[in-house]
């Protein structure tokens, strides 16, 4: 029924801490976290085995999402650790439950927020800019089953509702969402099908970061699986985007059920 929360107001930042007999070996911290939804920013946060970093953090979900540090070894003995607040401006809230030490788990692939885009919930289609887990610019939304697009739009293939990509104007639609890896060699999933009866086919490329790891048609009006190249993260913040790239004309993808998998 209760969680911690970690402040920045006025400039000071929110710190919590407990010192813990270890016995020698190796460890990890796992927590779960989450944002304030209806006040200020999003508040990023470390935590400390001692005085070294052992993970920096930034709560971008309303829901609570789960989180593992960086291994560390102890010596043995009583240590410190200490979840201390880093934004420096604003007044910021991150929420923190279920702190656990223990020995290091084999590293999972993060947690993709709203995959399915089923949030925000609509009755036709939403159209960016906006942030729901997934950032979507002016030429990218949600459409609902039966919304605007109408016969042009299969049904989704998870849930009642998929994102899309347009090309309108020479403006092309990005959709974007920025995760904490675990170092590893993933690959990105997700099914895609062309707007029919209207407009051309739309292409884009899927990004991890500065990396361009498919590229894509969708040909065909009915949703298809399509998987990413296998690209390997280091431990940290990385952006995952789905990038129209047709130049010409008013052209529409739209995508679905993505998914995030660790293959090492």
């Amino acid at each position: 029924m209760q969680t911690a929360y970690l402040k920045t107001d006025g400039g000071v930042p929110g710190r919590f801490s407990q010192e813990i007999n270890f016995k020698p070996g190796t460890y990890q911290v796992r927590f779960k976290a989450a944002k304030r939804t209806d006040f200020g920013g999003p508040q990023s946060f470390d935590v400390f085995y001692d005085d070294t970093k052992i993970g920096s953090y930034t709560a971008n979900s309303g829901a609570f999402v789960s989180y593992s540090t960086d291994t560390f070894e102890t010596p043995g003995g009583k240590h410190t650790i200490a979840f201390v607040a880093t934004t420096t401006e604003g007044d910021n809230t991150a929420f923190i439950d279920q702190v656990q030490v223990g020995l290091p788990k084999p590293p999972e692939p993060p947690t993709l927020i709203n995959a399915g885009f089923e949030s925000p919930a609509v009755t036709g289609s939403k159209i960016g800019p906006f942030t729901d887990g997934w950032t979507f610019n002016s030429r990218a939304g949600i459409h609902h089953n039966g919304g605007p697009f109408g016969t042009g739009a299969a049904p989704a293939p998870e849930g009642e509702q998929t994102a899309y990509l347009k090309t309108d104007g020479g403006v092309n639609g990005t959709i974007e969402q920025t995760l904490s890896f675990a170092p590893g060699t993933y690959t990105l999933s997700f099914k895609a099908a062309k707007r029919n009866g209207f407009g051309g086919l739309q292409t884009f490329d899927v990004y991890y970061d500065d990396r361009v790891i498919g590229t894509y048609t969708p040909s065909t009006a009915e949703f298809t699986a399509y998987t990413t190249q296998e690209f390997t993260a280091t431990a940290g913040t990385h952006t995952l985007k789905f990038a129209a790239t047709s130049t010409t004309g008013d052209n529409t993808a739209f995508i679905d059920q993505v998914t995030l998998t660790l293959s090492e």
